[in-house]
């Protein structure tokens, strides 16, 4: 294990990292007195290791929130994670992400690839849309949910999705109306707008959405759908 140096400070490193994870990034690293050098050498003897530009504190295999941590203390300029990542965050339950979606500004250069990471350009990226108090840099609950319903390959699925994350409690339909508003085109837009009213309804599955549709398709009058009762 390589000696520390009088300039080095691992009690400020390991409040650094403690807040993050284990992870920190070379500017962190530079301002608790490690330069390039003595991160290349711990990464050699194995004490660290690199993930995109930033450093994992251990030799073990980098959790959820470690890979999460180096992704956006790897990319420059404005980013945060959104989709499925965020939104399990948030405590979304069934849509459990297959990478880390990670939110960049488009114009500020991609990222270098790190595994099982999915880096996203977006033009209307903006500050305004990073929510705050969360540590790890992460996008509203309302963008979350758009961007993971936008990203899934079948409608169907990210209808449920939607239906899901209002049904659980995660963020209101006011929040998604809003955010697929300012979307704009977006992957399964119109049938994602079309699927509010149901919500607000009541509706809280897929299958419900659907009975509804093919009663009025039928001109049978709607259900009566769940409420809260208190007694």
């Amino acid at each position: 294990m390589p000696k520390h140096s009088v300039h080095q400070k691992p009690l400020r490193l390991a409040d650094i990292a403690e807040a993050q994870a284990m992870v920190v990034s070379r500017t962190q690293l530079a301002r608790a007195g490690y330069d390039n050098n003595a991160a290349r050498r711990r990464v050699t003897t194995g004490e660290w290791q690199q993930v995109g530009n930033a450093f994992v504190l251990h030799s073990g295999i980098p959790t959820g929130d470690q890979l999460q941590w180096a992704a956006v203390l790897t990319a420059p300029g404005l980013v945060a994670v959104t989709a499925r990542t965020a939104a399990k965050r948030y405590g979304l339950r069934g849509f459990a992400p297959s990478a880390v979606d990670v939110l960049v500004t488009h114009g500020d250069g991609m990222p270098q690839r790190i595994d099982g990471v999915h880096w996203h350009e977006s033009r209307r990226f903006k500050d305004r849309d990073v929510a705050i108090g969360f540590g790890l840099p992460m996008v509203s609950r309302g963008r979350a949910i758009v961007d993971a319903a936008a990203w899934t390959p079948k409608p169907r699925v990210a209808c449920a999705l939607m239906a899901a994350a209002v049904q659980q409690g995660i963020v209101p339909t006011s929040a998604l109306r809003h955010e697929l508003a300012v979307a704009g085109a977006v992957r399964h837009g119109r049938i994602l707008r079309s699927i509010i009213a149901d919500i607000e309804g009541g509706a809280d599955s897929l299958s419900e959405i659907d009975f509804f549709k093919l009663a009025r398709k039928a001109g049978l009058p709607p259900p009566i759908r769940q409420s809260i009762r208190v007694d």
